[in-house]
């Protein structure tokens, strides 16, 4: 790995933490608060965990483009317009805080149960030894907490290429990396105070030596039945997706399949490992026409994990429709010419993201696709694919 992409490294893991670390610094009472940003109310749970990672990029880089929902009108003075990915800047994509929803719910109900209150701090309320069993007991218990805990997350884009991932569960603590050196499982141990003491020394260094391996089985060692090579995951849980997901024809009886409607983004592809129980095992994961701050993590994972023979771990699949749906004006299953995936073999650079793609659109960050993240060996979902003409992108990262 060259020494300027460890530095990203080393800047987006510090970043995370300490974005997650901001949250877990301020009361209950003031997350669950409405805050201003820009010109939208949110609450202080989206609002100070995206105020500490923007003001890491703008104080670390120059002219950087930090891509989040509330910082379009910002970062579109910035956005690349050349298809030519050596003229693109160094981008981050990030979704603050994915699943504020249940973690909001979670903030809510659990600290009368754990002795704690809305004067205690996030962090002191997440780290009771009830709150992990409580998550998985009453806010989600269809999927383990390592996967289903509310996520702070952020990519680099660097000339059309992805560097790194890094997404952080905040109520395990674990930061999940997935770069050139490998993907990776990093527990942050101790309370608030001892975690703003190690924050600084954490960094892409002491994750591959102190962190652990993510493995992700082969669909041949994990599925023992048709079943479950097409049990999926994917997020129907609002108006428009259910639509997409039969429009796109994937699978006819697709609800006898769907393992989870509501799952998380940034960390749905943490269902294709070792993680998700081996009682019912995931043959793919699936962006149904979601925001790309939901999925384009996802990529670093498709780029850089490896199996045990060196090869890569998964294939993505870009579902392109004719007549695609939409969700609030944007395309949800956009045709080819609208896609940020590139691949040209006549080119000197022949695999990049075409990021410029989305300076068209009013607010960058609510450009959407469907793709789907299988294993290279899952063969029926791999057919399906082929037989729809749906695009493997693999070649694009």
């Amino acid at each position: 790995m060259k020494g300027i992409e460890r530095v990203y490294c080393d800047f987006a893991i510090r970043t995370v933490l300490g974005a997650a670390l901001d949250l877990m610094q301020t009361p209950v009472a003031e997350v669950l608060k409405k805050q201003k940003i820009g010109k939208r109310d949110t609450l202080g749970m989206d609002a100070v965990p995206e105020n500490s990672i923007r003001e890491a990029v703008d104080g670390f880089f120059i002219n950087p483009v930090l891509v989040t929902e509330e910082t379009d009108h910002i970062t579109r003075k910035h956005w690349p317009e050349d298809s030519d990915p050596d003229k693109q800047p160094l981008m981050f994509f990030s979704d603050p805080l994915d699943r504020s929803a249940k973690f909001g719910r979670f903030l809510r109900t659990f600290p009368d149960i754990c002795g704690k209150s809305e004067i205690d701090l996030v962090g002191d309320v997440i780290a009771c030894p009830e709150a992990n069993s409580y998550w998985e007991k009453e806010i989600d218990n269809i999927s383990p907490i390592m996967i289903s805990g509310a996520t702070i997350s952020l990519t680099c884009v660097n000339r059309g290429n992805i560097v790194v991932s890094v997404v952080m569960n905040i109520m395990t603590r674990t930061i999940f990396v997935a770069c050139l050196s490998g993907t990776y499982a990093f527990c942050v141990r101790g309370d608030v105070d001892q975690i703003g003491k190690i924050h600084s020394t954490i960094n892409l260094k002491a994750v591959e030596r102190k962190g652990k391996k993510i493995s992700f089985c082969s669909s041949k060692n994990r599925c023992e039945n048709r079943e479950d090579f097409l049990r999926f995951v994917s997020f129907v849980g609002k108006t428009g997706y259910e639509e997409n997901l039969t429009n796109s024809g994937i699978l006819p009886d697709y609800r006898s399949h769907l393992y989870h409607d509501c799952p998380g983004g940034p960390s749905r592809i943490l269902f294709l490992s070792d993680f998700q129980s081996a009682k019912s095992p995931i043959g793919f994961i699936m962006a149904n026409g979601e925001k790309i701050g939901e999925w384009i993590h996802w990529l670093a994972y498709v780029k850089f994990a490896k199996d045990i023979q060196g090869k890569n771990s998964f294939n993505i699949y870009e579902v392109s429709l004719a007549q695609t749906l939409a969700k609030e004006s944007i395309l949800m299953s956009p045709l080819p010419p609208y896609s940020i995936f590139r691949h040209k073999s006549n080119s000197a650079r022949s695999s990049f993201l075409n990021i410029s793609r989305l300076r068209d659109l009013d607010r960058p960050s609510n450009f959407r696709s469907t793709v789907i993240v299988t294993k290279a060996d899952n063969m029926r979902v791999k057919n399906i694919m082929y037989g729809k003409g749906f695009h493997d992108v693999s070649a694009s990262l």
